[in-house]
């Protein structure tokens, strides 16, 4: 059900709740008698403009490298660790990579990151998938909140210098969830100088977005930095628009040498005029219409307010690793009503019009507490990870489904529909709640072999309450463990190989014909792969093969209507490759390069007859961006850069029908010139060829959705 989402924010019995917070109180305590020395400066690369360094954020930081590929990252969730040592696939786009593709919504991130698939919407509202399973939740830092395309909550880019991704399950640090795997946005951090930063765009359909970003010490233990951006953004499609602005704030205070404190708050709203895309003709057959078409009403609305608060206090250990508390708190508010298509298109282009409302509020609030130490064993540095999390969702949900609004036409569309008045018919309220404890090994053998060790106990508690009804149901999982073992042997300075096994569960709130709750859904992965790093760690790359199935997953009971059976299985295999960074050694400068190959094959291998709606992601996706700055000469300062993206056919089963996508190929280009090693401006071609395809496909009634056609943007850029 959509109302227990999250990372299942969810929640153990008092006595166990109890335990968790005794524990994660001497753990930390432990940390901190461990020993203690003054933390190592953390100095950025060099760049033209400036010289970076982040105190306290870690040499993971990827602003100011002018890089787009990175050793570190903290994409496992709890500490920085360098990327050939996790035995999963971990995708990281860096500050410089999102800054020249104009990434400023996480779709855009998505779209760009190999086995990942955006199913469009209005920017906020797009769902993303990973491994062929939608992305519930996102971290800022470490902490969770839950992230659904219905509410309008995936944030903007604005207060973020990197987007990290760990593919596949991930109980071990994050719970409860779906497998596909993680996101992780790390927040940026006050610089310890001054610095001002200014960003202006323009471009097709009048779109414009501007951001201000400040920042600089207050003293010589505090730093502080403010972001501020607004976008006007008119789409391509008739009626269809959104304003987002953001705002963040976050200081860092250095308590000691050792101890650092970091307080971070941001609000966002967006405003959209919200569009549900196109349906089918009755058959299936796609539409071939204007990419423009609108097919809703021009009183259309969605509202959305979102806030977040984050606070972290991390201790750094004499021999290396940290102890570390960190909180976040987030509300979130979504009101919405407008009208899509209730209908398939007849021959003629007829379609009935449908409504929905929607008023929606979520309290979160999570808090992790972990150690991450070293220890000398066997003559080799070992390290252990230990923690406890507690997350809580309190959330209401009130709908409205309207039918008899009238018709329109496909290929004569107006927005002119009366708008009719409503009361919610649904209203719902939950609060998941989640404790775990969680450990790892990090086991070194032999100092080319390293095995990974961990496992999770978790506690999980929701009452659903339905409110029109007055019925609750209680779900309730005690003492769920996920274990996790992963291998990894250096053959070389540059390159690992490495295996590992993982495990995820997610409760369910459906009930069986006896009226008993169903089992949680469990999903396991198995991934090997070959992880490289050349040139100083300038050019990095990885190739993995896995297999993802999914368990136990409700299905509707053929013989008790109304009643469902825990039956349903999935399983994706796949391929992932990927290589980014300087693809030749320091003699060849200016060049930045990112590429990557996606293959998975979706499969659903028992009760798919069941399955109402069943989606298919492409089998194959290619997508590669160079950037290459000329060094000398007439050309001196200018940059080309130019990509490609590669869609294999891909469709949807939906009440026996097949909606279908030919392969498609898009082709961006840019060229850009720095002034003054200040002062830059770019000027960016997306979809140059202007290739008509459908990038999401629904059902026969709604939910297809056209990609962007050709379009232009010109960016103006300037730091001080």
């Amino acid at each position: 059900m959509e109302y227990v989402t999250g990372r299942r924010v969810a929640a153990a019995r008092t006595i166990a709740l109890g335990r968790t917070h005794l524990l994660a109180t001497t753990a930390i305590a432990a940390a901190l008698s461990l020993g203690s020395q003054p933390a190592l400066a953390q100095d950025g690369d060099a760049v033209p403009l400036q010289t970076i360094e982040v105190t306290g954020q870690g040499s993971a930081s990827t602003e100011g490298t002018g890089s787009y590929t990175t050793q570190l990252s903290t994409a496992s969730l709890k500490g920085t660790a360098e990327i050939r040592e996790i035995p999963q696939t971990v995708n990281v786009v860096t500050q410089q990579r999102m800054d020249d593709q104009n990434m400023t919504q996480l779709e855009d991130v998505a779209r760009w990151t190999p086995g990942l698939r955006v199913f469009t919407n209005d920017p906020g509202r797009s769902s993303i998938f990973s491994r062929g399973f939608e992305f519930d939740s996102y971290y800022v830092d470490g902490l969770p909140a839950p992230m659904g395309s219905r509410n309008g909550t995936v944030p903007d880019l604005a207060p973020f210098e990197r987007v990290e991704f760990l593919k596949g399950p991930s109980a071990l640090y994050s719970g409860s969830g779906e497998p596909g795997g993680t996101v992780n946005l790390v927040r940026k951090r006050g610089l310890d100088h001054y610095q001002v930063k200014a960003t202006g765009t323009y471009g097709s359909w009048d779109n414009a977005r501007g951001e201000l970003d400040v920042t600089g010490p207050l003293n010589d233990r505090v730093r502080a930095r403010a972001v501020m951006a607004y976008e006007n953004n008119n789409s391509f499609i008739d009626y269809n628009g959104w304003d987002v602005g953001v705002a963040y704030g976050t200081v860092d205070i250095d308590i000691t040498d050792r101890d650092l404190l970091t307080i971070g708050a941001w609000y966002q709203e967006r405003d959209i005029s919200p569009s549900n895309g196109l349906p089918t003709l009755a058959d299936g057959t796609l539409l071939d219409v204007d990419t423009s078409t609108f097919l809703g009403a021009d009183w259309n609305s969605f509202k959305n307010q979102s806030t977040d608060i984050i606070a972290e206090y991390t201790h750094s250990f004499d021999s290396g690793g940290e102890a570390k508390v960190g909180a976040r708190y987030s509300n979130r508010n979504a009101d919405s009503f407008y009208a899509y298509t209730g209908s398939a298109a007849s021959a003629t282009g007829a379609t009935s019009m449908v409504g929905y409302g929607l008023e929606q509020s979520e309290d979160v609030f999570s808090i992790d507490a972990h150690i991450d130490k070293a220890f000398t064993l066997l003559g080799q540095e070992q390290n252990v990870l230990v923690g406890v999390d507690y997350q809580q969702l309190d959330e209401k949900i009130s709908q409205a489904r309207l039918r008899g609004l009238g018709t329109n036409n496909v290929f004569s569309p107006s927005p002119f529909i009366a708008q009719p008045s409503y009361t919610y018919s649904t209203r719902t309220s939950s609060d998941p709640k989640e404790a775990g404890i969680y450990g790892q090994l990090r086991l070194k053998p032999h100092d080319m072999v390293t095995v990974v060790l961990g496992g999770r106990e978790s506690w999980y508690r929701a009452d659903v309450n339905d409110l029109v009804s007055g019925a609750t149901t209680e779900v309730q999982h005690n003492a769920n463990f996920s274990p996790y073992a992963g291998l990894v042997v250096d053959l070389n300075e540059n390159v690992s190989v490495y295996a590992s096994y993982t495990q995820v569960f997610q409760p369910q709130t459906e009930v069986d014909a006896a009226g008993d709750l169903l089992p949680v859904r469990t999903a396991n992965q198995m991934e090997t792969g070959v992880k490289s790093s050349f040139f100083g760690g300038r050019l990095n790359g990885s190739l993995a093969v896995y297999q993802l199935n999914d368990t136990d997953r409700a299905i509707a009971d053929p013989n008790a209507p109304g009643s469902y059976l825990a039956s349903g299985e999935i399983q994706v295999r796949g391929v992932e490759a990927e290589l980014s960074g300087a693809p030749f050694p320091t003699g060849f400068p200016g060049w930045e390069l990112f590429g990557s190959y996606t293959y998975m094959d979706m499969e659903y291998k028992k009760d798919s007859a069941d399955l109402t709606y069943q989606y298919y992601l492409p089998q194959n996706m290619f997508n590669v961006w160079s950037k290459y700055t000329f060094q000398q000469g007439l050309l001196e300062d200018v940059h080309v850069g130019a990509g490609l993206n590669y869609v294999s056919s891909f469709h949807n089963q939906y009440l026996g029908l097949e909606l279908r996508q030919d392969d498609y190929v898009t082709v961006d280009a840019q060229i850009g010139y720095l002034f003054d090693e200040r002062v830059q401006a770019t000027f960016t071609v997306t979809n140059l060829l202007d290739e008509k395809y459908y990038e999401r496909l629904g059902t026969t009634s709604t939910f297809n959705f056209y990609g962007q056609p050709r379009a232009f943007m010109a960016k103006l850029e300037a730091t001080f």
